[in-house]
């Protein structure tokens, strides 16, 4: 028996419905567990970026070198993996301060580096553009975005080292000295009430004492004038803003340590 358009779809309506139903429900089914995956993910890795950076607000902070060489063999782990050793460079020699995976002798002369680490990859670690140790892994350089994460932690730790053992400024400039310009005593600091203060106080003399080398290296004719007119505060003003900026980036507005901190260490920059 033949039937009608309309009782036909009469008869198979219900049966669309319940496959569209089924259909429905498995896609429901299969979807779920590809949010789930994909919101864990997010998760993970918004994660790791707040250990990344809670990482290197650490290594910025840590001292003394042994702790800050311990951060930092740590934080490269997480890029490079297990295989890897942090080499100490002292009077001619490498020494391997801590490895893992790798089997390096513990001394070498550094001028046989690139005979004992030829068959991976190394980052220098530098203060003041000299070479104080090293970073190694096995194989080929990492990929251009972990290899930058790399850089950061290398320099970073070179700003930590430098920060917990400035060096002496020197008591006077040769080019002021040759003008006739009196050599300005250096300003005495405030003791720090505390290790937090402490710290700032050391990072703060270190951008200015950053700055003043530049300085003399990139522009001494500037600096020679400034010396006899004295107006480094003005002539050197944008370079100052930067200062501020990079400590207010550490030590934030509204917190414990304050911006008066670097404020008491800028007149060094024309005693230095």
């Amino acid at each position: 028996m033949l039937l009608s358009e309309s009782e036909l779809r009469a008869a198979l309506e219900p049966l669309l419905e319940r496959i569209l139903a089924e259909r429905l429900r498995l896609f429901q089914l299969q979807l779920e567990p590809r949010l789930q995956a994909m919101v864990a993910a997010a998760t993970r890795e918004r994660d790791q970026d707040t250990g990344w950076g809670e990482g290197l607000r650490r290594l910025g902070q840590a001292q003394p070198a042994n702790t800050c060489f311990g951060e930092l063999f740590e934080l490269v782990g997480a890029v490079v993996g297990r295989a890897r050793a942090l080499l100490v460079e002292r009077r001619g020699e490498m020494a391997v301060w801590r490895q893992e995976g790798t089997a390096l002798p513990l001394r070498f002369a550094a001028a046989s580096r690139n005979a004992w680490l030829r068959e991976g990859t190394t980052a220098g670690i530098r203060v003041r553009g000299r070479s104080v140790g090293a970073l190694y892994w096995p194989g080929g350089a990492l990929e251009k975005a972990a290899m930058a994460r790399v850089e950061l932690l290398t320099e970073i730790a070179g700003l930590a080292l430098l920060a917990g053992a400035l060096p002496a400024a020197p008591a006077s400039h040769p080019a002021a000295a040759s003008a006739g310009v009196p050599p300005r005593a250096l300003p005495e600091t405030r003791a720090a009430r505390n290790e937090a203060e402490a710290r700032a106080q050391r990072f703060a003399r270190l951008l200015i004492e950053d700055l003043s080398l530049y300085l003399r290296k990139e522009r001494l004719r500037e600096v020679e004038a400034a010396r006899i007119s004295g107006d480094w505060e003005q002539r050197f003003a944008p370079e100052l803003a930067r200062c501020r900026r990079a400590f207010l980036e550490r030590f934030p507005a509204g917190g414990e340590i304050e911006i008066e901190i670097l404020e008491e260490e800028t007149p060094r920059l024309a005693s230095e």
